[in-house]
């Protein structure tokens, strides 16, 4: 059977792949900051709308069903017409639910933007690593995978603080709207540089049997690594949704953690994950150390979860632990994107990706669901073994992806 490869690309210098990386790290970071489009303005919505943390809680997870079935679908787009496009579509629609968000008058306008603000996140992940793949060369793939790691913890950790600024001066509607004019600078920013984003079009199909290693684009979901794959991006995001949205309310009532404390623990941890993603992007100059890294970075956030569930601690060190934690997952990072660059065929990254990131929001959206009921009885310390038990079994993933790596993959039929 036919199948298709993308033309070799000419090597990049240093500074075209630099901009190429930052311009997509530039939407990977709004693209998180959507993340938090409505739980920072919680307070404000409540005393607006009179909805119940149940009701937030639902919109929140709208945006994360509606970016997990497109993240789903969006590969498919970015194989046929180019991860540029989509992006760019992407961002539009981030636009239009920004300025939804800010005319809303009931809670099903709330749950209708905040799913299309999760339809536009769901093209970012299959479209970005498919660009970064094609553009970057592969000896820098790893800073490549780092800065995006490193835009997106930035895009989330900034969200808050540029949300709940301008609501407590301006209010929540003009919060939004400067949400809006903020992702349609960076849009037309990108737009500006078009050309540096573009890829050349799929070259015409030739023989398999040139190439006996790299399935056909229909058969690629037969690869069982990719199921591993998001499995592993399932425990991975099951681990982080419970980490950012209980782990400092489940930390103050273990600790005693002052509020003010509590409230920079979130930050904290984005921050220490952003700066050592930087060292991660190194550590994976070599693809084989990937499950390595990930075995290491996830393990040490295993074990100081384990500590902040069973042992005393004083504020200070509860706040130092969530960096600590925040450094182990970060370190990780570029490895774990990574990981997946190695089973993609090059004919159906972006299907492989879409199918794969999707993990991420079915964790998102799982996660907090799931452990948010052990809080509600008073049971935080579960919130901490959950952490670390899904922490462990995502190393357990990505050390059987290595050993499956050179496993024949299903014939086309």
């Amino acid at each position: 059977m036919a199948m298709q490869v993308s033309e070799p690309l000419p090597p990049s210098t240093k500074r075209q792949d630099a901009l190429v990386i930052a311009l997509v790290g530039l939407g990977h970071g709004m693209s998180h900051y959507f993340h938090l489009i409505i739980a920072p303005l919680t307070p404000w919505l409540r005393t607006e709308f009179g909805w119940s943390y149940a009701q937030i809680g639902v919109a929140i997870s709208a945006f994360y069903v509606a970016s997990a079935i497109t993240q789903a679908l969006a590969g498919i787009w970015v194989d046929k017409h180019g991860p540029f496009p989509v992006i760019m579509v992407g961002m539009s629609l981030f636009v239009l639910a920004a300025l939804g968000l800010a005319a809303i008058n009931s809670y099903e306008m709330a749950l209708a933007f905040s799913a299309l603000a999760g339809v536009g996140n769901g093209v970012f992940h299959p479209a970005d690593y498919t660009l970064l793949n094609r553009k970057v060369q592969t000896s820098r793939l790893g800073h490549a995978y780092s800065v995006h790691s490193i835009s997106g913890n930035l895009g989330a950790a900034i969200a808050p603080l540029v949300l709940v600024l301008i609501a407590s001066m301006s209010g929540w509607r003009v919060a939004y709207w400067a949400t809006a004019a903020l992702t349609l600078a960076v849009m037309l920013l990108m737009w500006q540089y078009r050309s540096k984003l573009q890829t050349p079009p799929i070259a015409p199909a030739i023989n398999a049997a040139s190439h006996p290693n790299a399935p056909a684009p229909a058969h690629f979901l037969a690869n069982r690594m990719i199921w591993m794959c998001f499995l592993f991006f399932v425990f991975y995001a099951t681990a982080q949704g419970t980490l950012t949205s209980f782990g400092a309310e489940s930390a103050r009532s273990l600790h005693d953690l002052p509020l003010a404390l509590a409230g920079i623990c979130l930050t904290v941890y984005l921050l220490c994950s952003a700066a050592s993603s930087v060292a991660g992007g190194f550590l994976v100059a070599n693809p084989q150390r990937c499950e390595r890294m990930i075995a290491l970075g996830f393990s040490s956030a295993a074990v100081i979860a384990l500590a902040v569930a069973f042992v005393p601690m004083p504020p200070v060190l509860v706040v130092m632990a969530f960096g600590l934690i925040g450094c182990g997952v970060g370190v990780a990072l570029p490895a774990r994107d990574l990981l997946v660059k190695q089973v993609a065929p090059v004919n159906a990254s972006g299907k492989v990706y879409g199918v794969v990131y999707s993990g991420i929001d079915v964790g998102m959206a799982s996660g907090p669901a799931i452990f948010g009921v052990f809080l509600d009885h008073g049971q935080p310390v579960a919130i901490w073994l959950g952490v670390a038990v899904f922490q462990v079994l995502l190393i357990t993933t990505a050390l059987n992806v290595r050993r499956n790596r050179r496993a024949p993959i299903a014939p086309a039929t």
